[in-house]
């Protein structure tokens, strides 16, 4: 039996690119089909509906003995695929993945397995990906939280040492970071907050070499005058 017209209605995939692309796709594998079997191969334009909620096209295509007319609706998404993707990238992967552990405790993924593996190994990969990711991200976070809190630059609870201060690092002779003073500067502190705050351990080093060089007074009477003539008598909180 030989089809002379055929009506073809496609459902758009979720792709962002639309009518525009899909016609430029459609219209190049049409070309190379034709040139493939030696057929004559014609396209029309798009033409959309008024609501623009289809776009029509009819391709000719035409052997020694025989002749098809097809007509091609495409259904058009484009307006609900832009508006998902203006959402924050946050909420569509929370929405991903929330979908995905529901088709988990339904028991749905696991017929996907039992049915088809490649399909369901398909599914699964993003969120396998996403999951290893995520453990990875929270592993390093921990071990950088730990390395600051042996620094004393985070505190057990969590709190930065020096938080609402200027901070300055303190320098060997030798250019070396010997460790850190945080001045307070947030207004209405609670009585008795120290306004002076550095790391633990012995407090070395100097703010400026090359003023401490310059001076003609001694490193110690400077060092002395330059910090610890400011400091409270509590030196961390």
């Amino acid at each position: 039996m030989r089809v002379q017209h055929r009506q073809i209605i496609y459902v758009q995939g979720y792709d962002p690119r639309g009518l525009a692309q899909y016609y430029r796709m459609f219209r190049t594998e049409l070309r190379k089909f034709s040139r493939l079997y030696q057929i004559a191969a014609s396209i029309s334009r798009p033409q959309s509906t008024p609501d623009g909620e289809t776009a029509s096209w009819t391709i000719e295509t035409k052997a020694a003995d025989w002749q098809t007319r097809t007509s091609y609706d495409f259904l058009r998404f484009e307006d609900l695929i832009q508006r998902d993707l203006a959402a924050p990238i946050w909420h569509t992967v929370f929405h991903a993945v929330l979908i995905y552990w529901r088709l988990v405790f339904s028991g749905t993924i696991a017929r996907f397995w039992k049915a088809h593996w490649r399909f369901a190994t398909f599914v699964t990969y993003p969120h396998f990906l996403l999951l290893i990711e995520a453990l990875g991200v929270f592993g390093i976070a921990y071990g950088f939280g730990k390395g600051l809190q042996a620094l004393g630059i985070l505190r057990e609870s969590g709190h930065e040492h020096f938080n609402g201060s200027i901070v300055i690092p303190i320098f060997s002779c030798e250019g070396d970071v010997l460790g850190m003073y945080g001045r307070k500067i947030t207004p209405n502190l609670r009585e008795g907050t120290p306004l002076h705050l550095y790391l633990p351990g012995p407090h070395r080093g100097v703010f400026n070499e090359q003023a401490v060089r310059a001076s003609k007074e001694t490193p110690r009477k400077l060092s002395f005058r330059s910090t610890y003539s400011h400091r409270s008598s509590d030196q961390t909180e």
